[in-house]
This record gives C-alpha cells, structure tokens and sequence, in this order.
C-alpha cells in the first residue's frame, strides 16, 4: 500500500513538472489560457505530497509575476495562485500576493483589468484566515475605489478598529466610508464609540469632530432626499432650502451643526454647509 502511495505520487509529481515548465515553455490552450491540473485530481492522488505541491506551484506563481508584462500575463500569476491556495487552503499570504498583484491599468478605455479576479480571491482569502488585517485593506480598496460598494468597504475595514495595532487613520476612513455609503447611523454609532473610549484628549478631539461631521452629512443628506423629491414631482431643482420648507419636502429650516447655513448648491445642485466647504465622502480619482 505504501508504495502504491509512492508510485501514485512520484507520477502526480512528473505530470506536474511536465504541466509546468517556468511561463515563458508553459502548456497552454489555443486561446493562451494555462493549462493546469485540476486541483481536486491533484489533492486526491498526490495527497502524500501537497505541501510539495503546493509549494511548487508557488515558485510557478512568483514566476509567472516576475516575467508578467500584459494583462493576460498577470492572470497567468492568478490562474497559479489560484492553483496553489486550492491545494493548501491555509496559505494566507498567497491570497493577498495575487490579489494586490494582478489589477493592472491599461489606461484610455479599457482601464483596470483583473479586478473581477483579485476580488475573487482575496474574498476567499478572508473567509480562511479573517485575522489578515492586510488583506482588509486591499479587499477594501477594491470594493471602495473599483465597485464604489463602499458599505462593503466599510463591514470588511470594521473588525480591525480597536484592535492593537490598528494604525490610527482606519477607524475614520470606516466611519467616512460608512457615511459614503448613506450608513450614517452606523457612522455616528461607531465615531460616539471611538469617542468614548478614546485614550487621549488629541484622540478625543478628533473623534468629536468626526461626530459633528457625521451629523452634518445626515443634515445634508436629508436635504438632498427632500430636493430629489421636490425635482421628482415638480419637475425642476428648488430655488433654495426655503423653497423645500414651504413645499414641506422639509419640515423646518436644516439646523447647521458647525453653527452655519445649509444652502444648495446652483453649480452641482449638492447640499453644503457654509460653516464646512468639504462633505464626508471617499475622494474619487478619475
């Protein structure tokens, strides 16, 4: 039985090698898509060996990275990756390699390519080792900067706040993106917590005014429902704030908590306070 196993495993390890020559010699479809083992072939005949396997693969994958130039190249990088964190699920690291690797911006048109995959994979990645803060912050910018899911953003960034270590600016870039993501609630829920239990009085004045901004979005926020309600039935943007409190698409004059005027906006139609130019929300670059 034994050298049943051993056989079945040096040839699982010969058709390996042969399936996988350094990228530039790699078997590959017409298309130029890898060809590689299915990996539940592989963990069944070469289940003796594969944490060889695995590691294996991984040379392929750090590869295949190094000699990567087009798009295409890089989703070789995935394809082995992939391979690789089937054969040995527990391999955290390998999930956040691929998944950071492989978006690649090919400008004009077309833009980012690989997004789809790298999401893909570090959401797996999560699901087995939760505790890699790293990975929350790149599965995070996916969704935040390429999907605008940004209450997503916003749930996958939430368990590191408090957490030793944390570097200081998370807890803010949750609460701005949970205030993105019309969660203000949720926003000024956590920001009163952080304030809370906030250390030291630098750590207490900046969550203070966390909670201020929060309150100022769900003010303006407020407006800008009653406006798309008013523009909704009438047709047309309002004048002013005035003209929302005499339709009643607002039940009083909106209370400023920086001490300012709410106004609307003629260039955009947003609401602002003048009290405070900027609006709590994740600054997009084109």
């Amino acid at each position: 039985m034994l050298r049943n196993n051993i056989i079945i495993g040096l040839a699982c390890l010969a058709a390996t090698a042969a399936l996988s020559a350094p990228p530039k010699k790699a078997l590959k479809s017409a298309k130029g898509e890898l060809i590689l083992p299915n990996p539940n072939v592989l963990r069944y005949a070469g289940r003796p060996f594969i944490n060889a396997l695995a590691d294996f693969y991984w040379i392929q994958t750090s590869h295949a990275l190094g000699v990567a130039i087009r798009p295409e190249d890089y989703m070789h990088v995935y394809h082995y990756g992939d391979l690789v964190t089937r054969l040995d699920p527990d391999f955290c690291y390998a999930y956040q390699f691929v998944g950071q690797a492989i978006p690649i911006n090919t400008g004009g048109l077309h833009g980012w390519k690989n997004v789809d995959e790298s999401t893909e994979i570090m959401e797996r990645g999560l699901k087995v080792c939760p505790q890699n803060a790293n990975e929350r912050l790149l599965l995070s910018f996916n969704y935040s900067h390429f999907y605008k899911r940004y209450k997503d953003a916003a749930d996958t960034l939430a368990p590191l706040v408090g957490l030793p270590g944390t570097v200081e600016y998370i807890p803010k870039l949750v609460t701005r993106l949970y205030a993105q993501a019309g969660d203000t609630d949720m926003a000024l829920q956590l920001a009163e917590a952080l304030y809370e239990t906030a250390e030291y009085e630098d750590e207490k004045e900046a969550y203070a005014a966390r909670v201020q901004e929060i309150r100022l979005e769900q003010v303006l926020q407020a407006v800008e429902n009653a406006q798309a309600a008013f523009l909704a039935r009438e047709g047309r943007h309002p004048a002013d704030v005035q003209e929302l409190v005499s339709s009643h698409d607002l039940p009083g004059v909106p209370e400023d908590p920086f001490g300012g005027t709410i106004y609307l906006s003629e260039k955009d139609h947003r609401a602002y306070s003048s009290e405070q130019q900027k609006r709590l929300e994740i600054s997009v670059t084109p």
